[in-house]
């Protein structure tokens, strides 16, 4: 099962880095069952069409040709059709669900959570993983713990914000002249953008707001290069070439990741975004970039795949930037590059999430106790915890 769409402002991103899986999925020989999360979070099954580009020119079709459906708690992987004021048990089992989801209520661990809850196998990171990978902040706070550097920021909360803006200002002064704003669990450069003042810096702040209570400013590095690099497995690791985005910009932006690159041409995803490939940097710095990228997805215990992003500044210093957990087009034009086919890789990724699935099997999950025995309730005297 495809899970894919969902309440974020990523919606339409993830649907094609879902059509790119789906039809990978298919062409490895996979039975796919497309489940399209809605903008107002209504699941959708679907059948052949569900795997076509054009059909999802109008999102508004799909609530009248999709079947209403859900994975509920005890359905054993089993999907249930809504009927009109019951749920009817279907013949579709699913084996393994391949969560495609950018931003919020999928990409940061919520979807993952329930499909704990529900015990399936999933592709891609777990819930601990994905919510770090997602919150720019706190990805950077594990980043230090394991010794990378990363830029200086001040992490701006929004009810703070509210009661004290002068304060909060007076903080990013000292980060010094020009800083990038960024929701921190924001993607696809949405709401982000360079201050060069004051001005600009509460006007960036106020529209970062409207998508996250909490709000990264950074200081700008000199000279940045960004180096990306994608990493695959469940521990030990593989990682992919390097690339460097080439922004239109002083920030790498929505249109130069989804539509410069495309433009004359079928969109592709974060594949049709004009790259480097490698990154032009030092084979010394290459490696050094590598084996950063191992020790962070192994800090926060990642499993299946991500890119992860870093900056490299006109002095050779790398630093860490943050981490794309299912990242578009499931950087397959990474891998591609090393003899990867897209088929081969959600292969990979079908297998890994299997393979962990039965190691968390064997984990111990609850507890025999008699400590309920004596307990009295909450006015007895017997029994007190």
């Amino acid at each position: 099962m495809v899970l894919y769409g969902g309440v974020s402002t990523e919606h339409e991103v993830a649907i094609i880095t879902a059509l790119q899986v789906m039809n990978a999925l298919k062409g490895a020989g996979h039975e796919v069952f497309p489940v399209y999360i809605s903008k107002n979070g209504e699941w959708f099954l679907g059948d052949e069409r569900f795997l076509k580009p054009e059909f999802y020119k109008n999102l508004n079709e799909i609530r009248v040709l999709g079947k209403v459906v859900e994975i509920g708690a005890g359905s054993r992987g089993k999907i249930l059709l809504k009927k009109m004021a019951w749920w009817q048990e279907m013949d579709k089992k699913i084996d393994v669900v391949f969560p495609v989801f950018h931003g919020k209520n999928g990409e940061d661990g919520a979807v993952q959570g329930w499909l704990n809850l529900v015990n399936l196998p999933y592709a891609g990171c777990s819930l601990l993983p994905s919510a770090v990978a997602m919150d720019k902040s706190i990805s950077k706070m594990a980043a230090i713990s394991i010794g990378l550097k990363v830029a200086e920021e001040v992490l701006v909360i929004k009810s703070e914000w509210e009661r004290d803006k002068k304060a909060i200002l007076e903080k990013i002064k000292k980060l010094g002249k020009n800083v990038f704003v960024k929701p921190s669990g924001g993607g696809s450069t949405i709401a982000v953008g360079r201050a060069d003042n004051q001005k600009d810096t509460e006007r960036l702040l106020e529209v970062a707001m409207v998508y996250d209570e909490r709000v990264v400013v950074e200081k700008e590095i000199e000279e940045p290069i960004e180096v990306n690099i994608s990493i695959l497995g469940n521990n030990p690791y593989e990682v992919s070439i390097t690339e460097q985005p080439i922004a239109s910009g002083k920030v790498l932006s929505f249109e130069d990741k989804y539509v410069r690159g495309s433009k004359g041409s079928k969109t592709q995803g974060m594949a049709s975004a004009q790259r480097l490939m490698p990154a032009g940097v030092s084979e010394k710095t290459i490696k050094e970039i590598e084996e950063a990228a191992k020790r962070f997805f192994a800090i926060i215990g990642g499993k299946g795949i991500a890119r992860i992003d870093f900056m490299v500044d006109k002095k050779g210093v790398v630093y860490f930037n943050e981490i794309n957990p299912m990242p578009g087009s499931i950087a397959f034009y990474l891998w591609e590059k090393k003899g990867m086919k897209i088929s081969n890789l959600v292969d990979k990724l079908v297998n890994l999430a299997i393979e962990d699935w039965q190691e968390r099997q064997k984990l111990v999950t609850t507890f025999e106790s008699n400590i309920l025995a004596g307990y009295a309730g909450a006015g007895g005297t017997k029994g007190k915890i």
